[in-house]
C-alpha cells in the first residue's frame, strides 16, 4: 500500500459504485414488481368490465358490435409499435400491445382490431402467460358458462415502464455521484492531515531530539502511533542515558586499578631484587584479576539494567547448578583454608527460572562469602524446601554487615565503612537486579551458627 488516501479513496468509490448499482438493481425489481401487480389489475379490471358491458347488452353479435365500437379507431389506425410516435389523434403505439377479446366457446364474439396478437384458443382461467413471435403477454381471462371474456398486454410494456422509472432515479444519482467522490477527495486530504503535520514533527526535529511528540489535536486513530513513537523515543533515550552512564562508570572505575597496575609495572621493572620483583609481579597479577572481575560485573550489570533485556524460565536443578558453581570457587576458598560446605537432604531440587541468571545470583553470593571470611574461617551454602518455593542461604564467619547498612548495601558501589577487603560494591547490586527480575526475594541477617552474614533468598517454584 503506497498510499492511504488513494487506498481509502478507490475503496471507498468502489463501495459507493457497488452500492450504487445495488441500490439501482434493487430499484428496479422493486418498481418492476409494482408495475406488475399494478398492470395485473389493470388487466383483471378490464375483463371484469368486459364482462359487465356483456351482461348489459346481452349476448348478440350485433349488439356487442354496437357496445364496443367505441374501442376501435374511427377514421384511422394507431401508430406503429416501433413509431417515434407515441400518440395521434387516433390513438396511441401501445394499443397494438394490448388486447381484448370475447368468445363463446371457440367463436370469437369480439376482439381488439388493432392487437398484434389474435388469440385462437382460450386461454385459461386467470392469469397466464403466452409467448407470440418471440413476444411474451401477459393475459386474464374470466369465464361465464360458455362465454369468456380475455384482457392482455405485451410485457415489454412492463419493461419500458420499469425502466422509464428507474432512469428517473439513475440521472440525479450520476449527477451527485461525482459530486460525491469529489467530496470525499477533499474530505480525505484534511482528514489524513494530521499525519502529515506528525510527520513534519518528526521530520523538523534534530538527531538529538527525543522528547515526547506534542501535537494540538491528535485524533483517536493516530493517537496509538503517536504514544508509540514517544515510548520508542522514551527507550532510546533510557538506552543513550544508560550507555553514557556505563562509559562514565567504566570510566571512573578503571582509572584507579589501570594506575596501579601501571605503578606496579614500574616497581617490578625497577626492582633491585629478584625479590622485590617477584612481589610486585605478584601484585601486578592480583591487580589484573580484580581489574577483570570490575570488567565482568560491570557488562553484568550494564546488561541487566537494559530496559529490553529478556528471558525465558525453565525448570531448573539447583543441586547441581550450586555444586558446579561452589567448584568453580573453590579454589578461591581453599586459599584462604577456608571450610566451605553444602547442606542439601535432596538430589534434585527444582525451580522455574533462567539457570544462566541463577549461576550469576549464586556465584557472587557465595565469592561474597568467601571474600569476607577470614583464614581458617567457614562458609555454609544451604539449600531445603518451603511452603513458598524454595530458600537458600549463604552464610560466612566475617564481621557480618551492621543492621543499618544492610538496606543500602544492594546499591552500586556502596561498601560498609571501614572494611578493610578490597572490591568494587557491584556484586550485590547485581545480585539485587537479578532478584528482582526472576521475582524472588533476598533478605539479610546475621547467622546464628557462624556469627557472620547470612544471605536468605527464596526462589518461587513457579514463574513470577
Amino acid at each position: 500500500m503506497k498510499s492511504i488516501r488513494r487506498f481509502l479513496m478507490v475503496m471507498v468509490s468502489v463501495v459507493l459504485v457497488t452500492a450504487f448499482v445495488l441500490a439501482m438493481t434493487v430499484s428496479y425489481f422493486e418498481a418492476r414488481h409494482e408495475v406488475d401487480e399494478l398492470f395485473d389489475a389493470e388487466l383483471a379490471q378490464t375483463a371484469r368490465l368486459l364482462k359487465s358491458s356483456f351482461e348489459r347488452v346481452g349476448s348478440s353479435h350485433t349488439s356487442l358490435e354496437e357496445e364496443f365500437k367505441e374501442f376501435s379507431p374511427a377514421n384511422g389506425s394507431p401508430p406503429d409499435v416501433d413509431s417515434d410516435e407515441e400518440r395521434t389523434r387516433y390513438g396511441h403505439r401501445y394499443e397494438r400491445k394490448v388486447l381484448f377479446q370475447v368468445r363463446k366457446r371457440e367463436q370469437v364474439l369480439f376482439e381488439s382490431d388493432e392487437s398484434m396478437l389474435h388469440l385462437s384458443t382460450v386461454p385459461t382461467q386467470g392469469f397466464s402467460e403466452v409467448i407470440v413471435d418471440g413476444y411474451l403477454w401477459y393475459l386474464f381471462t374470466l369465464k361465464d358458462g360458455d362465454f369468456s371474456f380475455t384482457a392482455g398486454e405485451r410485457a415489454d410494456i412492463r419493461d419500458e415502464l420499469a425502466e422509464e422509472i428507474l432512469t428517473s432515479y439513475m440521472i440525479p444519482l450520476l449527477i451527485i455521484l461525482p459530486l460525491l467522490l469529489v467530496l470525499l477527495l477533499w474530505v480525505l486530504k484534511h482528514g489524513l492531515e494530521p499525519l502529515r503535520e506528525l510527520a513534519g514533527n518528526i521530520r523538523r526535529r534534530g538527531e538529538d531530539n527525543l522528547t515526547p511528540i506534542q501535537m494540538e489535536t491528535t485524533p483517536e486513530e493516530i493517537r496509538p502511533v503517536v504514544q508509540a513513537l514517544n515510548h520508542l523515543f522514551d527507550q532510546v533515550k533510557n538506552s543513550i542515558e544508560m550507555e553514557r552512564r556505563f562509559t562514565a562508570l567504566a570510566s571512573h572505575e578503571m582509572r584507579t586499578p589501570m594506575s596501579v597496575l601501571k605503578v606496579n609495572t614500574q616497581n617490578a621493572m625497577n626492582a633491585q631484587s629478584h625479590e622485590e620483583r617477584e612481589y610486585y609481579l605478584k601484585e601486578l597479577n592480583q591487580g589484573i584479576d580484580r581489574a577483570s572481575r570490575l570488567m565482568e560485573q560491570l557488562l553484568t550489570l550494564n546488561k541487566l539494567e537494559q530496559t529490553e533485556f529478556s528471558y525465558q524460565t525453565q525448570p531448573v536443578n539447583l543441586v547441581p547448578l550450586l555444586r558446579e558453581e561452589i567448584a568453580a570457587l573453590y579454589p578461591l576458598a581453599d586459599a584462604k583454608q577456608l571450610q566451605l560446605e553444602l547442606h542439601c537432604e535432596e538430589e534434585r531440587v527444582t525451580v522455574h527460572s533462567v539457570a544462566q541468571l541463577l549461576s550469576v545470583v549464586l556465584k557472587n553470593l557465595i565469592e561474597n562469602a568467601i571474600k569476607y571470611s577470614p583464614p581458617n574461617g567457614s562458609v555454609k551454602v544451604t539449600l531445603a524446601r518451603s511452603n513458598g518455593g524454595v530458600e537458600l542461604w549463604v552464610e560466612d564467619s566475617g564481621k557480618g554487615v551492621p543492621e543499618e547498612h544492610r538496606a543500602l548495601i544492594f546499591d552500586r558501589f556502596y561498601r560498609v565503612p571501614d572494611t578493610e577487603v578490597q572490591g568494587s560494591g557491584l556484586g550485590l547490586a547485581i545480585v539485587k537486579r537479578v532478584v528482582d527480575l526472576l521475582g524472588m526475594d533476598i533478605s539479610l541477617s546475621q547467622s546464628e551458627s557462624l556469627q557472620g552474614l547470612k544471605v536468605s533468598l527464596l526462589i518461587p517454584e513457579a514463574p513470577a
